[in-house]
């Protein structure tokens, strides 16, 4: 049987990005209470769309006006648990 060589002795480093933790917050209360994109826009006077162009850019696309009436739209009242996911690194 011939012998086999590797060009490369260790498999290349894959490095992914961190999570975004402002958006899994918000995803997890909007899972937990089962609302729809369309709900969640008719709760802050936004369209369905723009509820879901938010999301999808990141938490760094929120200020903080805007993140103050997700919170509120979705019922978060946890100071301590938006402060860790905006300071996640």
């Amino acid at each position: 049987m011939p012998r086999t060589t590797w060009i490369h002795s260790h498999p290349p480093k894959i490095t992914a990005p961190p999570p975004d933790m402002v958006v899994d917050l918000i995803d997890r209360y909007q899972a937990a209470q089962e609302l729809t994109a369309e709900q969640l826009g008719e709760r802050m006077g936004v369209n369905a769309q723009r509820v879901r162009y938010k999301k999808y850019y990141g938490g760094g696309a929120f200020t903080v006006d805007e993140l103050r009436r997700w919170c509120k739209a979705l019922g978060i009242t946890s100071a301590e648990e938006v402060g860790k996911a905006i300071l996640y690194e």
